[in-house]
């Protein structure tokens, strides 16, 4: 296994991951910055241009597809601190899987984007990858969100949005209701 990068300097800095970042030279002569843990273990061996030489001609002629742009958005977000939606995934430490950094590996994994559908992760906590993803609605999405709020109703528990429409009054009517103590069919001992 060929290993073309050369050690610059260290960065001073850490990835989102926690690995030592530095600064290399590649032999092709890009230069790059990644984590020395990875250059070190072989993960990662050159500036990506030996990824490209590997490969030939392989070309997967998705790249305006909905699955492209759902897979490169989810690495963007997750892997790059400039980009705005960083705080709120790679920020707060979700990641992508390693198999998932090529999109012919994703693609093989989830399939084509279906229409009305974006990617969502099953544990709001966890990592992009293949168990913990799924093709899901808007409506699906905003029953799998980190800040639902849950209502125990006489009818049993269910999402504080769910029981509005229910009752017949908007989501923040309700969300006032549960915050005053009158919402109409809550126990609040």
């Amino acid at each position: 296994m060929e290993q073309r990068l050369t050690f610059l300097h260290l960065t001073g800095e850490r990835s989102a991951d926690g690995h030592i970042l530095a600064r290399y030279i590649c032999s092709c002569g890009n230069e790059t910055i990644v984590g020395r843990s990875r250059v070190a273990n072989g993960y990662t061996r050159s500036c990506g241009c030996l990824s490209v030489e590997s490969k030939p001609g392989l070309k997967h002629g998705m790249r305006g597809s909905r699955a492209y742009s759902t897979w490169s958005s989810m690495l963007t977000r997750c892997r790059n601190a400039n980009n705005k939606d960083y705080p709120r995934w790679g920020g707060r430490g979700i990641g992508v899987c390693h198999e998932w950094l090529s999109f012919e590996q994703f693609l093989a994994d989830m399939g084509d984007r279906p229409d009305g559908c974006t990617i969502d992760r099953i544990d709001a906590d966890g990592d992009y990858k293949p168990e913990n993803c799924r093709w899901a609605t808007p409506k699906q999405q905003a029953r799998n969100r980190r800040d639902l709020v849950i209502v125990e109703t006489n009818d049993g528990a269910m999402p504080l949005v769910d029981y509005a429409a229910k009752l017949g009054i908007t989501k923040g009517a309700a969300h006032l209701r549960l915050k005053r103590g009158t919402l109409e069919g809550i126990n609040y001992d």
